[in-house]
């Protein structure tokens, strides 16, 4: 049973100053964690082909007509690639296509038409690494540590992204460590961090 008066006679004896600081911080943690489960995430892959966000916020207006007949992909060529691309609609054409290599930090493309000969063509320019940003990247895996003295060693761990500043990471861990038959020791355990320049 908890002793509910041992407990505030504890609580009283934390000068206020300390207490406001950890009320604070405890907001902002609670903030942080409701931000990582309910905040925007990036697109999954098993979300397929869905709308992109703008990237120019610009309202659209009537552009020059085309000279030509326009150039477009091949909707059967586009299908037999993805099959589960939305190119159903009659009134609709493909008039390119992109594959964009992996871009830690976003991409954005711009798609042009040339009006004299209907040709399409997309232009990708990877992001810059953000000043300041929170991160919620999660690692969790297990594996083996053979040490100089002999000992073997299985673990387990969780990373998390915390927080990055331009190029540079900081991530919160927690480990446990389990020797193997015929090692000495016994099961261990630490939390920690690490500030990580990744590139």
């Amino acid at each position: 049973m908890i002793d509910i008066k041992g407990v505030t006679e504890k609580l009283n004896t934390i000068p206020r100053v300390r207490m406001h600081c950890y009320a604070v911080a405890g907001f902002l943690v609670l903030i942080y964690l409701l931000w990582s489960i309910w905040g925007h995430r990036p697109q999954s892959p098993s979300a397929g082909f869905v709308p992109v966000k703008p990237a120019v916020t610009a309202p659209k207006i009537t552009g020059p007509m085309l000279k030509v007949p326009l150039k477009v992909v091949p909707k059967i060529a586009v299908k037999a690639e993805f099959p589960e691309a939305h190119i159903e609609d009659p009134d609709e054409e493909v008039i390119d296509t992109g594959e964009i290599d992996p871009a830690p930090n976003g991409a954005i493309i711009i798609t042009t038409i040339n009006t004299i000969t209907g040709e399409a063509h997309t232009e990708v320019k990877i992001k810059e690494a953000p000043w300041f940003a929170f991160e919620r990247q999660n690692y969790l895996g297990a594996g083996y540590e053979l040490h100089f003295n002999g000992d073997q060693k299985a673990k387990g761990y969780y990373k998390r992204d915390l927080v990055r500043i331009k190029n540079i990471h900081l991530q919160g861990e927690a480990v446990i460590t389990v020797p193997l038959s015929g090692a000495q020791g016994k099961i261990e355990g630490f939390v920690g961090g690490n500030l990580e320049y990744r590139f």
